[in-house]
């Protein structure tokens, strides 16, 4: 947190006080260095995870680079913005290929099918998960406009307890419903 997520945020934050015209141009970097290393840091996680586990006296080890894996969660995430999440279930096949094809138990080497991982149909659930994911977002926005119309603060200096916790309420209600819709999603990625 120190390490990086401070110097990350003092120079957004510095960004759009100093230079609010530009600071679009001066983030955008800044968000491109932190899924860099949001891959670097899956990639390494899942090295270290496995160079300590043992099984029968046999370690297991993670060959591979993390840079060039980061460089594809780059990539990866930006068509994901781009086709507004709709690459995801893609991504995580491409992403879990050079985790698994690079995963060593003693001298045995692991190997991923990517031609057998694609017949794991991802995109019936994920169609689920993401037109549940927003349907409910819309419901749970009318409801809770709907219910919180007493609850409105009428100056945005001033919001109530209640309001607060109103809001978080909501939120944490709605978290469960996405988990819910994401659970046969991630149940296919598993598989």
């Amino acid at each position: 947190l120190v390490l990086v997520v401070l110097p990350l945020l003092i120079v957004v934050f510095t960004a759009q006080f100093l230079a609010p015209q530009l600071a679009f141009l001066i983030i955008l970097p800044v968000y491109l260095v932190l899924f860099y290393l949001m891959g670097f840091g899956r990639f390494t996680a899942f090295r270290y995870l496995a160079s300590r586990t043992h099984w029968r006296g046999v370690r297991f080890a993670l060959t591979g680079s993390p840079w060039r894996y980061a460089w594809s969660y780059i990539g990866y995430m930006l068509l994901n913005v781009i086709t507004l999440g709709w690459f995801a279930p893609a991504a995580q096949r491409r992403l879990a290929a050079p985790l698994w094809n690079g995963l060593r138990f003693g001298d045995r080497e692991f190997k991923f099918d990517i031609d057998r991982a694609r017949k794991v149909g991802l995109y019936g659930p994920f169609t689920v998960f993401w037109l549940g994911g927003v349907v409910s977002y819309f419901v749970f926005m009318r409801v809770a406009i709907a219910l919180a119309g007493d609850m409105m603060p009428k100056t945005a200096s001033e919001p109530s307890l209640a309001f607060i916790a109103f809001v978080y309420a909501a939120l944490l209600a709605w978290a469960v419903v996405l988990s819910v819709l994401s659970a046969p999603y991630q149940a296919a990625i598993l598989r």
